[in-house]
């Protein structure tokens, strides 16, 4: 986890990334628990299949981005 935020802070990061045309996903669930864990540590062993589903959706995204090139 290398940048969390909650509320105006949240808003902030999402905001940034719609600038730079950064795809955004969405699962209030894995946030809850993510929030819970430090800046700089390491995500718990029992949230590796709902991260993996994210890794899974990025690398969907990315795919699609080198075909509409």
């Amino acid at each position: 986890v290398i940048a969390s935020g909650v509320g105006e802070v949240a808003k902030r990061i999402i905001q940034k990334a719609k600038e730079y045309d950064i795809a955004l996903f969405s699962n209030p669930m894995l946030v809850d628990s993510l929030l819970k864990v430090e800046l700089d540590c390491a995500i718990p062993e029992e949230l590796y299949e709902s991260v993996v589903q994210v890794f899974l959706w990025l690398n969907s995204v990315e795919n699609n981005a080198q075909m509409s090139q």
